[in-house]
């Protein structure tokens, strides 16, 4: 009976089969003349299935809505044949004597088969552009810009691919020196996930480079209600960086960024500091006006420009005239 066992593996639309032609080696018959199968060989074989099958932990090919195709690296995504329970499910077939179609015993599973197993449907975070996208059978329903982990305290966001590990409301997100609630909590990196940031009155741009978060995703509360609605259990979550995509407030702020620091380093105001004052006046004056409304220091060139003029004044004797 066991000799005529045909097992159909079902896999997307293609099949692999496993009959006599393979196991017959496998078997054997013990002492009480019981039909059984040599594990060893069992388990080498299904091995060689999850090498042929298994796209989780592979690198994938992946189209971002900035349509420059890159590579995903680290993928915690896709199909992966659970060895143990597929070699059990194999002896039980074979000698239960009866044909079978069937998939295979999976550890973890993914929208579809084939290169694309993420399918039309995922979360898009872009690092270098802090905007998301969320997709729904190929289309944008959200779409928002976030603030990612705080680059200058080495918190950076992980990149990859993700399954969503579950989604809850009301947590309590705890770390080292802080307890912090939020309304929507959506995890996929372990500890690392997108979340609602009601303390936060900007997003985007630059400000995860010196402000940035612990290593999550900070969203605007609307948003994250929107994202949080539309995703579940191992909906994909694609992080990536892509250079040449950086915003223009991002841009803005950086160089905003860049002109706050010179000012600083003015210091304090003497002649020797002509030369270094003028610098930033030009260096200011070059600005974009997106740039310039994000300088936080403007003020002290001013005054410090002031004080270099009164220190070029000629001095005034009191009685006395050229």
């Amino acid at each position: 009976k066991s000799l005529g066992v045909v097992i159909t593996y079902q896999i997307g639309d293609k099949t692999h089969t496993l009959d006599a032609s393979t196991f017959q080696p496998w078997l054997y018959v013990n002492e009480s003349l019981d039909a059984c199968v040599q594990e060893e060989a069992l388990q080498e074989y299904v091995k060689g299935l999850a090498s042929t099958y298994n796209t989780f932990n592979s690198a994938k090919k992946f189209m971002p809505s900035y349509n420059q195709e890159i590579t995903l690296t680290n993928c915690h995504y896709g199909w992966k044949i659970d060895n143990a329970a597929e070699a059990t499910a194999i002896t039980a077939d074979i000698l239960g004597g009866e044909s079978v179609t069937r998939e295979f015993n999976y550890a973890a599973t993914a929208h579809s088969y084939g290169a694309n197993d993420y399918g039309n449907s995922y979360v898009e975070i872009n690092l270098t552009a802090q905007h998301l996208f969320l997709y729904v059978d190929g289309k944008v329903v959200v779409e928002t810009d976030f603030v990612s982990g705080n680059l200058s305290r080495d918190w950076d966001t992980p990149t990859g691919i993700w399954g969503l590990t579950y989604k809850t409301t009301k947590a309590t997100l705890r770390g080292d020196g802080y307890a912090t609630p939020v309304d929507y909590w959506m995890p996929y990196a372990g500890n690392v996930g997108m979340h609602d940031a009601t303390w936060r009155n900007d997003f985007g741009g630059s400000i995860y480079k010196r402000d940035g978060s612990h290593g999550c995703v900070n969203l605007p509360w609307g948003k994250a209600k929107e994202i949080y609605g539309y995703i579940k259990k191992g909906f994909p979550v694609i992080v990536y960086n892509l250079a040449g995509t950086e915003s223009p407030k991002g841009i803005a702020m950086d160089e905003a960024y860049a002109m706050d620091q010179a000012i600083t380093a003015i210091g304090t105001v003497g002649l020797e500091s002509e030369a270094a004052i003028t610098a930033c006046r030009t260096q200011y004056d070059a600005l974009s006006d997106m740039a310039k409304a994000y300088v936080k220091k403007y003020q002290i060139l001013i005054d410090a420009e002031k004080a270099l003029e009164a220190l070029k004044a000629p001095a005034v004797v009191e009685g006395v005239q050229e």
